[in-house]
C-alpha cells in the first residue's frame, strides 16, 4: 500500500485482550491502525496475531498508553539491533477506561 493512500501517524492502537482465571484482563498491544487520507477507512498493521483472532482498536488519547507504546518500540529496536542481548520485556498495560 502506498504512502499516498494512508496517513503515517497511527490514530489507534490494536490490542489482544486476554483474561486470567480470576477474570483480570490484560491488554497486549499487537499493532496499530492508520487512517486513509480520504477518511474512508484505515490500514491495520499487526506485529502479532492473537490466538483467539480478536483485535480491539482504541484511540491513542491516553498519554500513559502513548508513553508505554514508545517504551515498547524502543525495546523492540534494541532487541533488533542486539538480538543476542537479553532485553527486559515490557509488562502488559491495562488501560483504565
Amino acid at each position: 500500500m502506498s504512502d499516498e493512500t494512508h496517513s503515517k501517524k497511527p490514530l489507534q492502537r490494536a490490542y489482544s485482550i486476554t483474561e486470567d482465571k480470576n477474570g483480570k484482563e490484560y491488554w497486549n498491544p499487537v499493532g496499530f491502525a492508520t487512517p486513509h487520507k480520504d477518511g474512508q477507512g484505515a490500514t491495520v498493521k499487526l506485529h502479532s496475531v492473537p490466538v483467539n483472532g480478536e483485535v480491539v482498536l482504541r484511540d491513542l488519547r491516553d498519554q500513559k498508553m502513548q508513553q508505554y507504546d514508545q517504551q515498547q518500540h524502543q525495546q523492540q529496536q534494541a532487541q533488533q539491533e542486539h538480538p543476542d542481548a537479553q532485553v527486559a520485556q515490557p509488562r502488559s498495560y491495562e488501560p483504565q477506561y
